[in-house]
């Protein structure tokens, strides 16, 4: 069953609405239609300039109070960067933030069991993205300085990054994942007041009546793979048991803040909504075509089609989508990848090769690949030191910008911002 429903931080109201599902155009006349399909069939090269006037590299300051784990995510706030640290390392420090010029602040809580503690690093940022809650057996909450702030109960687990946002007063949670690998697949969008507990409940897309819920006991081959952005943070887990599969995914936004609206798209599916707590109106629909993921299939845990057409993942700010795709499922060898951006205010979309991502025609170095959104809408792109010494590599003569010139072999991962 997928369920949706809010619970404000003081009255509790289920508020039913209808929502047709979205792996088609019915029910969504009015949404902005992302031509995926066409755009993939006709690549063309796209720019750097086609996303923002000014490209900037910030590198995250690097001392031993500061490392970046090989493994991490990034959250874009409002004036900080906060990483992540997702390795398992006991001198790692679990999430450090940084300015908006790359400069150290401060590691921010800890893990542990101590009543200021959390147990997971993973964000969520403040309505006003200035502070940061992290989930304990309640939600603790804390500055980028490092401060303690408090906590807040809550009512469910606000799982990993990309699945929460906080709105008002209302932390509002995509649950995407099985019981136990064993039971009735659970769908969700709930939220719940800050100092609430409750959660309440409404069923507006009904789980398909042939979908099978098999239990997937011990699994017979397991698969993990990079979504398209090159040093992005989505990934996807794939297991099998004779002909039942199941799919999950990390990193992949499926609830995010575009403005003053909270937009929400489930994994493979085509459709994007404005959700509110008396409304979720489909806004753009992803066409990609007759091979496009039956979401339906996915539910009855069929294997995906090796020539069928994702969305991966998705980058929103107020002008435009920039997207990754897959032609073909990640785990097939010749299947090809896609960036592509679709603009709001023309209506129309765009795609590349995925190689060859967002030529930098503003500064002349390495492809750009978007990561993560700033709150005021700016694309943020990742380069690690490895790239830097490959691109020096073959291109001995070229000149670096000047941000990066000095770096050591050993640096923190760099930012790349673009925006006007």
């Amino acid at each position: 069953m997928i369920r949706f429903s809010f619970v404000t931080i003081a009255v509790a109201t289920v508020l039913a609405f209808a929502v047709a599902s979205c792996s088609s155009a019915d029910g969504v006349r009015e949404a902005g239609v992302i031509d995926v399909a066409g755009a993939v069939a006709q690549p063309e090269e796209l720019r750097v300039s086609d996303l923002g006037k000014r490209i900037r590299y910030v590198p995250l300051e690097t001392t031993d109070s500061s490392l970046v784990s090989s493994t991490w995510v990034l959250t874009a706030a409002d004036g900080a960067f906060l990483v992540s640290n997702l390795g398992f390392r006991s001198d790692e420090v679990p999430c450090l933030a940084f300015d908006t010029a790359g400069r150290f602040i401060s590691s921010v809580g800890h893990l542990g069991q101590d009543p200021e503690a959390y147990m997971s690093s993973f964000v969520v940022l403040a309505p006003d993205s200035r502070s940061a809650y992290f989930q304990s057996t309640g939600m603790q909450h804390y500055s980028f300085d490092g401060k303690y702030l408090g906590s807040a109960p809550r009512g469910g687990m606000i799982g990993g990054p990309g699945v929460t946002v906080a709105v008002d007063t209302m932390f509002i949670t995509v649950n995407d994942s099985y019981v136990g690998m064993n039971g009735p697949r659970c769908f969700s969008i709930y939220s719940q007041g800050l100092n609430s507990t409750a959660v309440d409940t409404t069923d507006i897309i009904p789980y398909p009546e042939d979908a099978d819920n098999p239990e997937i006991g011990a699994v017979q081959n397991l698969w993990s793979h990079k979504g398209v952005m090159q040093n992005g943070f989505a990934w996807y887990h794939e297991l099998q048991k004779g002909k039942v599969f199941f799919y999950l995914e990390g990193g992949v936004s499926q609830v995010w803040r575009v403005g003053d609206e909270v937009h929400h798209r489930r994994i493979f599916n085509d459709t994007i909504y404005a959700v509110t707590p008396a409304s979720a109106d489909a806004v753009y629909l992803f066409d990609c075509g007759d091979n496009r993921v039956d979401q339906s299939a996915i539910d009855r845990h069929e294997e995906i089609d090796s020539d069928a057409l994702f969305v991966a993942e998705l980058f929103e700010n107020r002008d435009m989508i920039v997207f990754g795709a897959s032609r073909g499922w990640l785990r097939d060898d010749d299947h090809e990848t896609f960036v592509g951006v679709y603009d709001k205010r023309t209506g129309r979309t765009r795609a590349a090769a995925g190689r060859r991502g967002f030529v930098d025609d503003l500064s002349g170095f390495l492809p750009f690949y978007p990561a993560a959104v700033t709150p005021d809408g700016h694309f943020v792109g990742v380069i690690t030191m490895e790239d830097i010494g490959r691109y020096r590599e073959e291109n001995p003569e070229a000149e670096l910008p000047s941000e990066i010139a000095g770096l050591d072999d050993d640096a923190n991962p760099v930012l790349v911002i673009v925006g006007d």
